[in-house]
């Protein structure tokens, strides 16, 4: 639509003439009717909306929540200017929480593994993941004492007390490392049975199936206890606490 710039009159786009004053309008200026604001649309802000709910649920994971809230923050900025501000504004928000929540969960995470204490490495089955007193400690779990006969019968399970490695004098002056074992009451008794009855013989010492000790029984020891020599007293130590856990 087209108005008549000396009268004011509104005519249609293609009139030359104005039909109320009868001027030309070819000379005049013709001004349009002015256009009505758009509405905006909401496609920006609703993708950062739900961008940034995404991300404030997913901020977890380090790997997904960085990129969603990135994401997020930039469409609610692009939305401010072409789509809904109200969602806009919202998914900025969003964005930002899942950035900062994401950020430290990261941080936690890295400070974590540098100490080998994140859950993913929380029981690890990997060889890179253990070191030899790992596996010391999976053998302790499942060590078994027995004595045994020259042909390898089993005269006794279990039964120790307590153990502790000590130095022995032997009287000369000169030490020797050495495992001292205290056995319980009932084994102490089923012990002092069979060295009474193998006097001159040999009775195996055995930590599962390895022999620590294969010692001649020269008399009855009926005390509940009795030692075991090593060549080292680190040697005795290590036995000592692989001992310990044949309780």
């Amino acid at each position: 639509m087209v108005y008549c710039s000396k009268c004011g009159k509104q005519m249609g786009d293609g009139a030359t003439f104005c039909s109320s004053c009868g001027a030309p309008l070819q000379n005049q200026n013709i001004y349009g009717a002015p256009k009505m604001n758009q509405p905006r649309k909401a496609g920006l802000g609703i993708a950062a909306l739900v961008l940034g709910i995404v991300g404030v649920i997913a901020w977890i994971i380090p790997i997904i929540g960085l990129p969603v809230g990135i994401v997020a923050l930039v469409l609610g900025i692009l939305g401010l200017k072409k789509s809904s501000k109200g969602m806009s504004i919202a998914g900025i928000v969003l964005g930002v929480i899942c950035l900062v929540l994401t950020i430290i969960n990261g941080a936690i995470g890295a400070y974590q593994g540098y100490h080998g204490e994140a859950w993913f490495q929380k029981g690890s089955n990997s060889v890179e993941g253990k070191n030899s007193d790992d596996y010391t400690s999976e053998k302790q779990e499942t060590n078994v004492f027995t004595l045994r006969d020259s042909n390898g019968n089993i005269l006794m399970t279990g039964g120790i007390k307590s153990t502790n490695a000590i130095m022995l004098d032997n009287g000369n002056g000169v030490k020797k490392a050495a495992v001292e074992i205290t056995f319980d009451d009932e084994a102490a008794k089923t012990f002092a049975e069979i060295t009474t009855n193998n006097i001159g013989n040999t009775i195996g010492m055995y930590l599962n199936d390895d022999m620590i000790a294969n010692p001649t029984v020269v008399e009855a020891i009926t005390g509940g206890e009795c030692q075991i020599e090593f060549d080292t007293y680190e040697e005795a130590q290590l036995v000592s606490e692989k001992l310990e856990k044949c309780k």
